[in-house]
């Protein structure tokens, strides 16, 4: 009785009725644009938290749950904030890319309606290079604003200087009156006379993401995951979201990386890490005592995929593992995969593509058979074993090569 007084006491000022009435007001509200605008609510409320890179993945996430499209920003598009750009689609704010200052901004939008950017070099031309540097000219490449211009990232990327230098100079001389002698001649050309954007294999697909990361916050069109799917399948025991199922103590195997971890000295001067570890279902959290880090403190600190054997440690807190080894995924690809399987449409196969993919083989010489499935449509499939003479090594690099000959997620590793 004497406790409930004290919490009747306390409700009488510390949490009154005009007070509880005004936040359930406010919850009626938002529960009814969220039930009825979701796309506009969302865009809205990602505005109000573009400094906030933990919470802006959440409202990703919850924007998936919806099946609402997050598209990356567009030079053409994107504004300050998030914007709807259609029906459950979301247009990712220039803003919340880190190293995009407001007058930067500021100078975009205003050139933005001026008319479309046509190219790099156009926009480079337009806007202005004191507020808009080279810094953020990278920043707006490694983000994909401008993947409308259709040239790689990396084409852009490697270029960038040059086309800038020409901009500098072209508005150097618009100021002082001047104009260019062949100006009418190449008045429609994308690029400044003697600079070319080379087409040369863009960025790998874990160095693009790895590039999101760094100008997003997190990875955005994509997980490094994502490629070694049916790998982890095999070499796991456990995702994040089935750990539940698995009893205190139980031992597992997991796949992820790791997004942040905290070093701490013990009494005893020794060295022990709490990592949060992430898959593709979600995250928790690791314990490495001192042992296990001085064994493998350093894997820690990369961003590659790892392999986690350890303990399900179950408390009132929540599940964590305590590690007893860790791995790179890379290596242990290459020591447990046995066959590399190519999924090939039929309707893609040429002489040309032939000889690129055998010299891509050739280039990652290493002790996994190779099978190529042959199929046209739902028609047939023929299973093609390449002479033993002719192995490869199962990683990233090959993966991405030979994905990018054949235009899709064609290599299995088996």
């Amino acid at each position: 009785a004497k406790i409930f007084d004290l919490m009747a006491m306390f409700a009488e000022y510390g949490f009154n009725k005009s007070h509880s009435a005004a936040y359930a007001l406010v919850s009626y509200q938002t529960a009814w644009l969220k039930t009825h605008y979701p796309t506009e609510y969302m865009a809205a409320i990602m505005s109000t938290e573009m400094e906030d890179t933990d919470k802006l993945l959440v409202f990703m996430n919850d924007c998936k749950r919806h099946d609402i499209t997050m598209l990356s920003p567009d030079i053409n598009k994107s504004e300050h904030e998030f914007s709807v750009a259609g029906e459950k689609k979301i247009l990712y704010s220039l803003g919340a890319l880190k190293g995009v200052g407001g007058a930067a901004i500021e100078s975009i939008i205003e050139a933005q309606k001026k008319g479309v950017f046509k190219s790099l070099y156009d926009f480079c031309s337009r806007v202005d290079l004191r507020r808009v540097t080279k810094k953020v000219i990278e920043v707006l490449i490694k983000a994909g604003a401008f993947d409308s211009f259709n040239l790689s990232r990396r084409g852009m990327f490697e270029a960038m200087e040059k086309i800038v230098d020409a901009a500098v100079k072209k508005q150097k001389d618009d100021e002082m009156g001047q104009s260019d002698l062949f100006a009418s001649i190449d008045s429609d050309s994308t690029l400044p006379i003697g600079v070319k954007v080379e087409a040369s294999e863009d960025w790998s697909q874990n160095q693009i993401l790895g590039f999101e990361k760094e100008v997003f916050g997190f990875y955005f069109s994509g997980h490094p995951l994502q490629l070694y799917g049916n790998s982890l399948t095999k070499l796991t025991t456990h995702d994040i979201n089935t750990l539940s199922q698995a009893g205190n103590a139980t031992e597992v195997t997991l796949g992820g990386s790791v997004t942040t971890f905290r070093v701490i000295v013990t009494k005893k001067g020794d060295k022990m890490a709490f990592v949060n570890f992430e898959d593709l279902v979600g995250t928790i959290e690791l314990i490495v005592f001192p042992r296990c880090y001085k064994a493998y403190g350093e894997l820690l600190n990369n961003d590659q995929p790892l392999i986690i054997k350890g303990k399900v440690d179950r408390s009132d807190e929540g599940d964590k593992i305590i590690v007893e080894s860790i791995s790179l995924l890379s290596e242990t690809l290459k020591t447990t995969t046995r066959s590399i399987h190519l999924d090939i449409p039929y309707a893609s196969i040429s002489p040309e593509k032939i000889d690129k993919m055998m010299g891509i083989l050739s280039r990652y010489e290493g002790q996994s058979h190779i099978y190529c499935h042959l199929t046209q449509q739902s028609s047939f499939e023929a299973v093609i074993q390449l002479p033993s003479s002719l192995r490869a090594m199962a990683c990233e690099p090959l993966q991405h090569s030979l994905n990018q000959l054949f235009d899709g997620n064609v290599v299995r590793f088996g």
